[in-house]
């Protein structure tokens, strides 16, 4: 009887999850646009992500906030599901922008949002123009702004964590700024990678949002850069592996 309910969900709230984004990103335009205010603009996002989350059925659990440090941080997360950066917003109260692949950047209204935000255009293929956006990143931090990126450049197909890439280890070391790992559980089950519909098996979604310590960067040179991302890379795999299973 339960799938009769949770199966035609699956399909309809994906609509509505789209209809909502546009909104939310053509309301965050305007404001942007009217008042340049950031903290708007960051209430907006906010909300956006909190409205997503409730739409999917997402029930979050957040955990570590309290170890965010002050100033410019540059956040790390474990990429499971398009849902990661909604989740990512709604649980962290704080105002930060994200990396985001090129075809996101074509999507209609809400590439003008992105763009508004200062959301960081990445593209994959194209290593000299993505090494300057990151470049771009590095000095924005050092102004005080945070980024949130996904050291693994992908969504992956299992629940576990891909291998890492040096991209963002390097962005933070330049900018001597902390690394904050943010761990996911649970947000491959809201919407897997390959598909376009919820999880129609069960109404409510539990996802776990782990803070980890700052790890400073501060008097560590290039050449670390191996070094940091296998050690942040460990801490997140010990708590990822470690965590309740959702």
């Amino acid at each position: 009887m339960k799938y009769l309910i949770t199966l035609p969900r699956a399909v309809i709230i994906p609509w509505f999850l789209a209809l909502y984004t546009i909104l939310c990103s053509a309301w965050f335009v305007i404001v942007s646009i009217l008042t340049g205010r950031r903290d708007l603009e960051t209430k907006i996002i906010q909300t956006w992500g909190k409205g997503l989350c409730w739409l999917a059925g997402v029930k979050l659990r957040v955990k570590g906030l309290e170890k965010i440090p002050p100033g410019g941080v540059l956040y790390v997360f474990n990429h499971q599901s398009h849902m990661d950066i909604p989740i990512i917003h709604a649980a962290i109260p704080r105002d930060f922008r994200f990396g985001a692949k090129t075809e996101l950047f074509k999507i209609p209204v809400f590439a003008w949002a992105m763009r508004r935000a200062g959301a960081l255009e990445i593209p994959r293929a194209q290593r000299s123009q993505a090494l300057r956006v990151l470049a771009d990143a590095e000095r924005r931090i050092q102004g005080g702004e945070s980024f949130v990126l996904a050291p693994e450049g992908t969504r992956q197909s299992r629940p576990e964590l891909g291998e890492f890439r040096s991209g963002p280890f390097v962005v933070a070391l330049k900018a001597q700024a902390p690394l904050v790992p943010v761990v996911l559980r649970g947000a491959n089950r809201v919407l897997p990678k390959g598909s376009i519909f919820l999880n129609w098996r069960t109404y409510y979604n539990p996802v776990d949002v782990e803070i980890l310590d700052p790890v400073p960067t501060k008097g560590l040179q290039y050449e670390s850069r191996d070094q940091l991302k296998s050690d942040v890379r460990s801490r997140m795999r010990e708590a990822f592996d470690s965590g309740p299973r959702v």
